[in-house]
């Protein structure tokens, strides 16, 4: 086996048709790493042997197999998060659903364009992170019947836990405010909360506010409300929203920037920080 290069993200390419490794070979060169599997004996444990980002499949190596060895990749714990992108000439809608439904992220049309190969791969890549970060949220450590925590020591309900995940997987539009402010404003932000929000404690003294939006007015409304009420706290303020196409891989990723506004918050004291 070819060793990888730690620093790309790997590829394994199921064909064999000669054409489709060298057409990725050159247009992947420096981007991703390469690793060919073309046994027809190929399972779906073979490729737990190897690190793999994404799994490109070529639909004459399986002929009509190729829907039950999407599904049985999906099956596999340490594979069931791996994007699968299928090579295809077949035109036929019924087609491309039953792949989907399969396991399969999407389809690239022969003979591959660069254009849509990189567009499937940074949608392929998106989902991957975003399903491993969720993966991890439910792995989380279950504290007891009822809460899941995580590595930061952040407890969820489990409710809390669902909410966040529909959010996340659905790319809903949603408002995530971190607060600084010391204990006082707990009761403060349960009491004010919708139904539908949820509110986390991040550390001692830092608060986390998820609100799911029909716009950002609502968001921004419970951020001036917290203002209003407590002028001495800061907030860093992230919106996700598909109107404008700000989407987050992970509630990490949200809370990381939202971390960063409220530092920018700190430094010109100005209370809050939006990221537009």
């Amino acid at each position: 086996m070819t060793s990888v290069n730690a620093e790309l993200p790997t590829m394994a390419l199921i064909s064999n048709q000669e054409i489709d490794a060298i057409i990725l070979k050159h247009k992947l060169y420096g981007k991703y790493h390469l690793v060919i599997f073309d046994s027809l004996n190929l399972k779906p444990e073979d490729l737990l042997n190897t690190k793999i980002d994404v799994i490109v499949i070529n639909d004459t190596f399986f002929h009509e197999s190729i829907f039950s060895f999407c599904a049985s990749i999906k099956k596999k714990i340490d594979l069931q998060f791996i994007p699968i992108l299928v090579i295809s000439n077949n035109l036929k809608k019924t087609y491309h659903d039953d792949l989907k439904k399969a396991g399969a992220l999407d389809l690239l049309q022969e003979p591959i364009e660069e254009l849509e190969l990189f567009s499937k791969l940074e949608k392929a890549m998106q989902f991957k992170e975003a399903h491993k970060k969720i993966d991890e949220l439910r792995r989380y450590k279950q504290s007891s019947n009822s809460e899941y925590t995580m590595k930061d020591k952040t407890v969820f309900s489990k409710s809390d836990a669902l909410k966040i995940q529909k959010m996340i997987l659905g790319k809903h539009d949603m408002t995530l405010i971190l607060v600084e402010q010391d204990a006082t404003i707990y009761d403060f932000l349960v009491k004010k909360m919708d139904p539908d929000g949820i509110v986390l404690t991040l550390t001692r003294n830092l608060y986390i506010v998820i609100l799911p939006n029909k716009d950002r007015t609502r968001g921004q409304k419970f951020a001036h409300l917290i203002h209003d009420q407590f002028p001495k706290s800061y907030q860093g303020v992230v919106f996700q929203e598909k109107e404008h196409e700000i989407f987050f891989p992970s509630l990490e990723e949200m809370i990381r920037v939202a971390r960063q506004c409220l530092i920018e918050a700190k430094s010109k004291n100005s209370g809050m920080v939006c990221y537009i």
